[in-house]
């Protein structure tokens, strides 16, 4: 069991007109300053918020919503969030347990499989090709995580909804293809699974009375029995995300592939990049932020341009490589190695356009390599090396998935909002205006991850949490230890604190940041429409650098958010970006 959390919230620091005005133009300050910089290092496109125990927020934004025509992002535009909607069904969830519609630690099938006949499907137990276990999976098993109900193929997903751009991968469609084999038998460990989601979903589906999935009112039953109301959130159903109004942004993923560029030959021309930067201006700060402070920046193309690429020579430290590990997916290349073995495998790698990943298959210093753009499965294998690979992208790698399915999984990961909605939603669940005391509780109560994605990462219902520790300056914490300053002998002063959320990626947007912040009892959240895995599209930068566009965020998001909460606690000692 994972305990932690103070949940205390913090009375504003500010009184009078004159200390709120100054408040307000130092969030503006520090959000425009993250949002501006981002943008404009790492061409890329973001929205930021940071909401404090008081009810204040503040908001900022910058970068393209659709390169074509040069509109801009704001913070009123609405960004699919991807898995940040776990925590939503979650809460939803919860509230009906509260009403006494849902009982949490019943097995789901006694409600679902009625419902499933009325639509004319088969029971789960059917679904599960005759095996029983299904039937002892409960509502409380799928939201923390605990099923042992396998995940679905992202990688293949993600193909095919590039192959079938008028088409949406419906609810069912997860409970079928995915994999049958549990991972653990119920409730006997802890792994990842968005298809436990999903089967959530028609869970509240069946004890609410829909007439059909997309009946299911996901934003009444958050809302229900609450003062709490979304401002700009939608929970989006079957069709592209083009058909809504007010519209969600354009969304641009990152894909070299063979099949994307295939595809946007046979589109209208939307994913031109008419306005794509490349240039590489150093703004006056960025970050790269860890989960843990201190540590040394990431060495990648910025500071290897010549000679062998900082990824292929500080693998062991950077975990970019996978021992012992082969790769199976969309394979674009391959080549002999006579020297250098895996060492030279990656550099290589740099200059295949399009390539995500390698895997050397040799003994030494002689073998193949073999290089994709997507990765499917990996394989144990004992004479295999595998890793990322850090070439430039070119502008038109990026596909505008606007005209595509906004479905994104359904109750998995269907939310397109606003960091300012999301620190909303934030701040009634910990002040206990959205859920019961008691409910929270079981938010709350966290285990780890026993395999699979993250294993070891603390899931509670629908919310991770980790701690974070980073540096400031000073040798004193001047009165801010409630605030979560540490100070420590031969150590020195740090900030310390939980972040407990759910961040969620899209194809070509998400909210990498969505947190709590513990000691300051504020909320972050960081939006973007761009890239792979919320990455930038500065083609001067490698893949692996572009990738780093949520990671500089951390720091000063978590920065800005203390100096909102706690003014004058000690600044943060943020790295910053190797260039």
């Amino acid at each position: 069991m994972f305990t932690m959390i103070t949940l205390g919230l913090m009375a504003s620091p500010h009184h009078g007109v004159n200390a709120q005005a100054k408040q307000q133009a130092a969030g503006r300050a520090l959000l425009d300053s993250i949002a501006n910089d981002g943008a404009n290092y790492f061409n890329a496109s973001l929205s930021v918020a940071v909401g404090l125990a008081d009810g204040k927020v503040f908001a900022s934004a910058a970068g393209f919503n659709d390169h074509t025509t040069g509109s801009q992002v704001t913070p009123q535009s609405l960004i699919p969030g991807g898995s940040m909607t776990k925590m939503l069904t979650s809460i939803a969830a919860l509230k009906l347990a509260q009403v006494g519609v849902l009982n949490l630690d019943e097995p789901v099938y006694k409600a679902v499989d009625p419902w499933l006949k009325s639509q004319g499907h088969a029971s789960l137990a059917a679904t599960w090709h005759g095996d029983t276990t299904i039937n002892t999976v409960t509502a409380r098993m799928l939201l923390s995580m605990r099923s042992g109900i396998p995940d679905y193929d992202d990688g293949a997903l993600r193909e095919w909804t590039l192959r079938n751009p008028s088409k949406d991968f419906l609810p069912l469609d997860f409970l079928h293809n995915v994999s049958k084999q549990f991972l653990f038998a119920p409730g006997k460990g802890g792994a990842y699974s968005g298809v436990g989601y999903v089967l959530m979903g028609i869970t509240l589906c069946a004890v609410t009375n829909c007439t059909s999935w997309d009946s299911l009112q996901q934003q009444q039953l958050i809302e229900q029995g609450s003062a709490f109301r979304f401002r700009s959130t939608r929970f989006m159903t079957a069709g592209p995300c083009s058909r809504y109004s007010p519209p969600v942004v354009h969304q641009y993923l990152y894909s070299p592939s063979v099949l994307a560029m295939a595809h946007r030959r046979s589109t209208d021309g939307a994913q031109q990049f008419g306005r794509a930067r490349s240039g590489r201006a150093l703004p006056t700060w960025l970050f790269n932020g860890q989960q843990q402070w201190p540590s040394p920046p990431l060495p990648l193309r910025g500071e290897a341009e010549t000679g062998t690429p900082g990824h292929c020579q500080n693998h062991l430290d950077y975990q970019l490589w996978y021992p012992g590990t082969s790769l199976n997916g969309s394979q674009m290349a391959s080549r002999a190695v006579t020297s250098g073995g895996a060492t030279a495998c990656c550099a290589a790698g740099d200059g295949v356009h399009g390539a995500q990943y390698w895997t050397f298959v040799g003994h030494g210093e002689s073998g193949m390599c073999y290089y994709y753009s997507q990765v499917s499965a990996s394989m144990k294998q004992a004479n295999a090396t595998s890793g990322r690979a850090d070439g430039r992208p070119a502008a038109t790698d990026f596909v505008d998935i606007y005209p595509l399915s906004c479905l994104n999984g359904w109750t998995m990961g269907n939310v397109a909002t606003t960091p300012t909605d999301v620190v909303r939603v934030f701040h009634a669940l910990f002040s206990g205006a959205l859920i019961s005391a008691s409910s929270l509780r079981q938010m709350l109560s966290f285990e780890k991850f026993t395999t699979g994605f993250e294993p070891g990462a603390a899931y509670g219902l629908g919310l991770f949490a980790f701690p974070v520790q980073i540096p400031v300056e000073g040798r004193s914490c001047a009165g801010y230890e409630a605030a979560g300053c540490k100070c420590r002998l031969f150590r020195g002063c740090h900030f310390e604190a939980d972040l407990v959320g759910h961040p969620g990626l899209d194809y070509g947007s998400g909210f990498p940041i969505a947190f709590f912040v513990t000691g300051i009892n504020a909320t972050i959240a960081l939006a973007s429409n761009t890239g792979e895995s919320c990455m930038g599209m500065n083609t001067t930068l490698g893949v692996l650098e572009n990738m780093q566009l949520s990671n500089n965020a951390y720091c000063p998001m978590i920065h800005a958010a203390t100096q909102l909460a706690a003014p004058g606690f000690p600044s943060f000692k943020c790295y910053p970006y190797p260039v």
